[in-house]
């Protein structure tokens, strides 16, 4: 991967779109009212590292999600998959065994796991592979994530696709022909006669199923439950299920894997992906907008520890590194 041109590149398209979303989202409204949305998001994506689940259908929490998460989020898709591959055991270090890959990506969120398949795909034709398709089907009913996802894709693939034609990059050119082959259902919940229909035309496709960072404690039923009808139908070759360190039993209670069949390859740790330093434009982003609230005076105006923790948080340096990752990969036996 051109590890460079990568950042970059993400770091501009999510800054933008952050930018953009703000600039929407506080159309018309009053100061006060723009600053207490803010801090109120900030309050809820702050509350997960205690197990709470946002409301990830709040279009302001959505917004900051992707202005800190999506970049982690993205790497961590992109190390589990290259963790899976190398961990397989196949020599050709094959993205694909028959170049067709199919992926149901649960929890999609604002499409991490599209973007690191991308990355991923395009390692593997700049390594000579060949691959004939694409298909992911995004599951998550939070449109406001999924739209948001899928609105900075578009900019991405855009931006990629004008890189293509200024330069000579041959990596960005792979990567180009991994996004043109990418097909994906409209986000949402396809149902299971559509995925199954899909399995049955599709017999040859590679099936790998995704949860990132999707369980919570007050969600393990409905999560256990959804994972494992689609692990039925799909019987995927490969599965993927990532949390933060505290939820890493959470990741244990709602696998639909069976061991009998599965080779569970738990990892702490997972090198390589985008390196740790800043994201410039995101931070960049982020610290305009508490320059234009803290400007318009709406700070002084609302709890005095809610506006300290809004300076800080809204301060902090975006990375790429996630923080106490944990992996779970399941590779068929």
């Amino acid at each position: 991967m051109d590890s460079q041109w990568v950042k970059t590149a993400l770091d501009s398209v999510i800054a933008e779109e952050g930018d953009a979303g703000f600039q929407h989202l506080s159309q018309g409204l009053p100061p006060k009212q723009v600053a207490l949305n803010v801090v109120g998001a900030l309050k809820q994506l702050n509350a997960m590292a205690r197990g709470a689940v946002p409301e990830y259908n709040n279009e302001w929490v959505t917004l900051f999600y992707n202005l800190w998460y999506q970049p982690k989020q993205i790497n961590v898709a992109y190390r589990v998959i290259n963790a899976m591959i190398e961990n397989r055991g196949d020599q050709n270090n094959a993205l694909s065994t028959s170049g067709a890959l199919y992926v149901a990506d649960f929890g999609c969120g604002s499409l991490a796991m599209q973007f690191g398949v991308a990355l991923a795909a395009a390692d593997a034709i700049s390594r000579g592979q060949q691959l004939t398709s694409i298909h992911i089907d995004a599951i998550d009913p939070n449109k406001p994530m999924t739209a948001l996802g899928e609105s900075t894709w578009n900019r991405f693939v855009k931006l990629v696709s004008e890189s293509v034609s200024q330069n000579q990059n041959h990596w960005v050119s792979c990567l180009s022909s991994a996004c043109g082959m990418m097909e994906y259902g409209l986000p949402g919940h396809p149902d299971v006669d559509t995925i199954t229909e899909r399995i049955r035309s599709n017999p040859n496709e590679e099936r790998w199923l995704s949860a990132l960072h999707t369980v919570y404690q007050t969600n393990v039923g409905a999560v256990k439950s959804s994972l494992s009808d689609l692990c039925k139908t799909i019987q995927p070759h490969a599965g993927f299920i990532t949390t933060f360190k505290q939820k890493a039993h959470l990741a244990r209670i709602v696998s639909p894997f069976d061991e009998k069949f599965y080779v569970l390859h738990p990892l702490r740790e997972i090198g390589g992906g985008l390196n740790n330093d800043g994201c410039q434009k995101i931070t960049e982003v982020r610290h305009s907008i508490y320059k234009e609230i803290e400007s318009s005076g709406s700070l002084q105006e609302i709890d005095a520890a809610d506006s300290s923790r809004t300076r800080f948080f809204l301060g902090n340096l975006v990375k790429w590194e996630p923080k106490d990752p944990r992996y779970s990969i399941y590779i068929k036996r």
